[in-house]
């Protein structure tokens, strides 16, 4: 599910950022589907690239929602960069004149942003409400392998906040 709302947010975002640079250009012409091709020749490669970039890194893995809120902006955020220059680079040579350098960038943003908001990241999708604080006794392996498992389950809604040892 993750895959495909990625892939549509990331070609969608990136036709809005071509029509718009084609229609403050004036390309736009009715009847001339050559700056629509190409906003479609620039905008599917750039979803299918960073969603393979983020399954390659764990985005969309079970594993990779259980992980801190951070950890999973900085992958999405890595996978964007990534993608972006890539597709800039691709794009410089292939001469094209659609999407411009700087609308290669404010897409990456615009997609960046898209995602992370399609994503939710304001924190309701993270388990419940109301967590419980916990303490741990004792600091040793046992300990530690105890907060790592609530760290990385935080369905369970429980937060570790320190360790007693003596």
């Amino acid at each position: 599910r993750g895959v495909v709302v990625d892939l549509i947010v990331s070609v969608v975002s990136w036709l809005l950022v071509g029509a718009s640079a084609a229609g403050f250009v004036n390309h736009i012409r009715i009847g001339d589907f050559s700056t629509y091709s190409t906003c479609i020749a620039f905008a599917v490669p750039y979803g299918v690239l960073i969603t393979l970039l983020g399954y390659s890194e764990g985005l969309y893995a079970t594993a990779a929602l259980s992980e801190s809120l951070p950890s999973r902006r900085w992958i999405l955020a890595k996978c964007t960069v990534q993608t972006t220059l890539i597709m800039g680079i691709a794009n410089v040579f292939a001469k094209s004149t659609i999407p411009t350098p700087i609308c290669v960038l404010i897409g990456g943003t615009l997609n960046f942003l898209g995602l992370a908001l399609v994503r939710g990241w304001h924190g309701s999708d993270r388990g419940p409400k109301n967590k419980t604080n916990v303490l741990v006794v004792g600091a040793g392996p046992t300990g530690r392998a105890i907060a790592r498992h609530l760290r990385h389950n935080p369905q369970l809604g429980r937060v570790v906040r320190g360790f007693l040892d003596n």
